[in-house]
């Protein structure tokens, strides 16, 4: 039988170097973390072998060269093998069942949710470029905003290749960055000393509205934050982790609705983003090669992450089907909440024409992203621009 490990790197390139080391090795792989807490939170849940250099473990040379670490959990010795019996006759092998489409059901308003709670985060992300992830943020916000009173935020997390200061023809990046942000929220980060419980209370002096709003760049009802202007200002961020939870924090305690757009890597920026957020939607494309990077990602990293936070999978994340059906050739353990048409008028208009949604909203795209908002609880079922 193979082995089962868990695979550990921060750095991207070396989690994925790992994962596939193993899986030419032979090993079966439960889950791969690039974020140093959800590894330890799973392998208190479900022990194995830990394939890379988490510090705390005792280094074990692995079989294919790479250090391995032993986890503090002690197993039986070995029981010997009784003598081997006849061979019985083979069994004839099962028929293979292919996996139950998930069912993604409709989520509470957010109109229900308590007086004075935080704003919710809705986070797109693919682990594959060219899916639309940005488009379909930008147009969920703007959706949002344009169809309900609630004070809607898109934030653009694709640090290094933003695209929401183009989309909407930004052209002062640098005073609406969330590099604009960063003195702020290192400053409510220090006051707080890493207690993710203060970070609100902490950010009302430090970070007032009116000097938030001023960061921010609005477009009719849509407020956006933008990436870096500069794709090098990222190395000053010295504890990013920290960093990008404290600020999805404080915008979510301005905002009704903040929407993330980002990157297609899974790292110390995105992680926490990720952790932060109420709803994730996965953005896949309908060819199967697109559904199977997906699928790895999910079932390798984005699922153990949520797990090892004690969180329902399959209440926080949601596939999005960009240019396809509603149905997923490659099996996922979530459900489809939305299929995007490919509506190249809507996509023309809005980004190289920079024209407004509220422009665009009897088109195919703008109707699809209305029904998935309704799905995720911000607009009303039968709700009209306010």
């Amino acid at each position: 039988m193979p082995e089962t490990v868990v695979v550990f790197d921060p750095a991207r390139a070396g989690l994925s170097r790992l994962v596939s080391d193993q899986a030419a090795a032979g090993v079966t792989v439960a889950a791969a973390f690039l974020d140093e807490e959800a590894a330890r939170a799973y392998l208190a849940r479900h022990p194995h072998r830990v394939i890379g250099d988490l510090p705390g473990y005792v280094p074990a040379p692995s079989s294919n060269g790479h250090t391995a670490a032993a986890t503090a959990v002690v197993t039986a010795p070995p029981v010997e093998a009784p003598p081997p019996a006849a061979a019985p006759a083979p069994a004839a092998a099962p028929a293979a069942v292919e996996p139950a489409p998930v069912e993604a059901r409709p989520l509470e308003p957010i109109a229900q949710r308590r007086p004075g709670a935080p704003g919710l985060v809705f986070a797109c992300y693919s682990p594959r470029g060219g899916a639309g992830t940005s488009l379909l943020a930008a147009t969920l916000a703007e959706v949002v905003a344009n169809e309900t009173d609630l004070r809607t935020l898109l934030v653009d997390l694709d640090l290094q290749n933003g695209s929401q200061s183009y989309f909407f023809d930004i052209t002062q990046v640098k005073r609406h960055s969330v590099l604009s942000l960063k003195p702020q929220v290192d400053d409510v980060v220090g006051r707080t000393g890493g207690d993710a419980a203060r970070v609100v209370t902490e950010a009302q002096g430090v970070l007032p509205e009116e000097l938030l709003l001023g960061r921010v760049f609005r477009r009719e009802r849509t407020h956006v934050v933008c990436a870096l202007e500069d794709p090098a200002a990222i190395d000053d961020y010295v504890d990013p982790s920290t960093h990008m939870e404290a600020l999805v924090q404080i915008l979510a305690s301005n905002f009704d609705v903040v929407v993330l757009d980002l990157p297609n890597t899974v790292d110390v920026f995105t992680a926490p983003a990720l952790f932060r957020s109420d709803r994730i939607l996965v953005v896949t494309t309908p060819d199967v090669p697109g559904q199977i990077k997906v699928a790895r990602m999910l079932n390798l990293v984005l699922a153990p992450m949520i797990e090892a936070r004690s969180l329902d999978l399959q209440k926080r994340c949601f596939a999005v089907v960009n240019k396809g059906k509603a149905k997923l050739e490659v099996p996922m353990p979530i459900g489809v909440a939305a299929a995007l048409p490919d509506d190249h008028k809507f996509a023309d208009a809005f980004i190289e024409k920079h024209q407004p949604a509220t422009k665009l909203s009897g088109s195919p795209y703008y109707k699809a992203v209305k029904q998935l908002a309704t799905f995720l609880g911000a607009v009303p079922a039968k709700a009209g621009k306010k």
